[in-house]
């Protein structure tokens, strides 16, 4: 019997699961028992595995929902993207940034051009299929036969998650300072005392300056200077890699090529400086 228990060992992988493209693998009517049991599989094998879900997901498994909410209890395991943005981007940025071999059937044409290698590998990019039944992955020489139901496959891969932990809040109006306050108070950054009924907020300033070292296509590409300092820090996290890196989603507004000043929402991966108030972009 295999222990629910992961350690990884020095033959153990790491795996980025396409999960709403796996849930298209058995049928025309999408289910959770593909990617579910495929997660099972690799957890029981000692490996790390993670599912991407889009936001509109939760709309695609109407029979299945409270599976799919009992799944997302688990942010160790189990991501679902923002709405407005894509599971696909994030996907291929753990994968590179952790070394994670990808599971989908997913050619990823609209993200080519950022992560040719990745995708054009055939030891990083599996895919597989459902037949008669059964789960195949050639690439991990895997064949199991599938669960009847949704419920069953859940049953199978709920003792092999880990303990629930609680999951960070979705920026809003009402959440992002409690939200905000969370994330910067991790790694040092001052925030202002709140009762215990009022959500915390941040004892300005919190970030005055984004500073764009590494980004010198993104500076040409919307005529921006060195430096932001006009900007709404719309949601942060620290990333799942380096806990002192954080995924930060700015609104700021730059002039465009063509004259004009336009408006733009978009995620930026930072660190902090010494002093905490200027926070630099490392990544887009």
């Amino acid at each position: 019997m295999v222990s629910p228990e992961n350690h990884l060992s020095p033959t153990s992988r790491r795996f980025c699961i396409d999960a709403l493209n796996l849930a298209y693998w058995d049928s025309r009517v999408p289910s959770l028992r593909v990617p579910m049991t495929l997660m099972a599989q690799l957890l029981a094998q000692g490996h790390e595995a993670r599912l991407y879900f889009d936001a509109s997901a939760r709309h695609r498994f109407p029979s299945e929902l409270s599976i799919y909410e009992q799944l997302m209890q688990h942010p160790q395991h189990c991501i679902e993207v923002a709405a407005g943005r894509t599971a696909d981007g994030l996907l291929l940025r753990d994968a590179r940034a952790t070394g994670a071999s990808l599971i989908t059937r997913d050619h990823f044409a609209d993200h080519r051009r950022r992560y040719r290698k990745l995708i054009d590998d055939p030891t990083r990019r599996l895919s597989g299929w459902v037949e008669q039944g059964q789960l195949c992955v050639p690439g991990l020489m895997l064949e199991v036969l599938l669960p009847l139901t949704a419920l069953e496959a859940w049953q199978a891969l709920a003792p092999l998650l880990k303990p629930q932990t609680a999951r960070p809040a979705q920026a809003s109006k009402t959440s992002l300072p409690a939200l905000l306050a969370a994330a910067l108070l991790s790694i040092g950054l001052p925030r202002a005392q709140a009762s215990p009924l009022v959500a915390p907020t941040l004892a300005p300033p919190t970030m005055e300056e984004v500073r764009f070292y590494t980004q010198p296509l993104v500076r040409a590409r919307l005529r921006l200077p060195d430096s932001l300092r006009d900007f709404a820090v719309m949601q942060i996290a620290p990333t799942t890699d380096d806990p002192a890196r954080f995924a930060v989603t700015l609104q700021f507004k730059a002039k465009a090529p063509f004259g004009g000043i336009t408006q733009h929402t978009t995620d930026f991966l930072m660190k902090r400086s010494s002093s905490g108030k200027v926070w630099l972009v490392t990544m887009k």
